[in-house]
């Protein structure tokens, strides 16, 4: 039986998910970790030689506690589907003047608008951008990708290197930020970046707070440039009561809730990756520590 230790807020899920694959979870001394990343650190890791991260990001995790010789593997696929849903929510429901309808009070014969035909920019283009770009494509919006690598991707109809991003964003209607946390990525979508979109955009961050410069989100949004900015991560997070950005009516914050991790989801991943450890396999997700993703 193999055995596992868990640190999660969620613990009891996971555990009695676990036991029913046939798991045995003790509270030290196993090779194989599963753990909310910032709980990381509170665990024994002198012998451990895998961590499976429970979110979608890792860059909550204290790498100074982490062992070299420790593999850690992040969740590629598993949250695809919550977050384009997440996404497409807010841009149908803008061009189907949603909140118009469910504020009036008299009979509007204002048409909505259609989001087929207009362009959509993917910055991030990893397994999220991916299912993102793919339903993008079946509403018949063009989906643009930019990631550190400009080859092509079948799902996107252009893809960007990260430092062809003025290309990657001019002329965009919608800009979807699907960043991870790293000193690479901190602060890159600013005001330069909001001002080559095409005026009255839209813009969701559903990947890190702190790839966003807040001040030029709330500027570009009260000027107009940008129709509307849907911010489910922030920087502070959580964003305090006396922020901006609660001010602003075409800003939307959701309080991080576009993707949560779901234990039958995560442990049907970490299950089939336990297989592959347990037959000497490479791991599906394995982080790259220098990266931080």
């Amino acid at each position: 039986m193999t055995s596992v230790s868990v640190a999660s807020r969620r613990g009891d899920e996971y555990t009695r998910l676990l036991v029913r694959f046939g798991c045995e979870v003790v509270e030290s001394g196993a090779e194989i970790v599963l753990a909310d990343p910032h709980l990381v650190s509170s665990l024994d890791l002198s012998g451990v030689r895998w961590i499976q991260s429970t979110w979608a990001g890792v860059d909550a995790i204290d790498w100074s506690q982490v062992p070299e010789s420790a593999t850690v593997t992040g969740l590629p696929g598993v949250f695809g589907q919550q977050m384009a849903e997440f996404v497409f929510a807010y841009l149908l429901g803008r061009s189907q003047r949603v909140p118009e309808r469910f504020a009036a009070k008299s009979w509007d014969e204002t048409l909505p608008g259609l989001i087929a035909g207009s362009s959509l920019g993917v910055l991030g283009a990893g397994s999220i951008g991916t299912a993102i770009a793919r339903v993008g494509r079946a509403f018949g919006v063009t989906v643009v990708g930019c990631r550190r690598s400009a080859a092509a991707d079948q799902m996107f109809d252009r893809m960007h290197s990260i430092d062809e991003i003025g290309s990657f964003a001019k002329g965009l209607d919608h800009l979807v930020a699907v960043l991870p946390a790293t000193d690479e990525t901190r602060g890159l979508v600013d005001r330069r970046l909001f001002e080559i979109l095409n005026r009255g955009a839209s813009f969701v961050n559903v990947g890190r707070g702190s790839t966003v410069v807040m001040s030029d989100v709330i500027d570009a949004a009260r000027s107009g440039q940008l129709g509307l900015a849907v911010l489910d991560v922030t920087d502070p997070e959580p964003l305090p009561p006396d922020h901006p950005a609660w001010s602003v009516p075409n800003v939307v914050v959701t309080g991080h809730t576009a993707a949560h991790s779901r234990p039958e989801d995560i442990v049907g991943f970490f299950v089939e990756n336990l297989a592959r450890f347990a037959s000497g396999e490479p791991l599906v997700g394995v982080v790259d520590r220098t990266k931080g993703y």
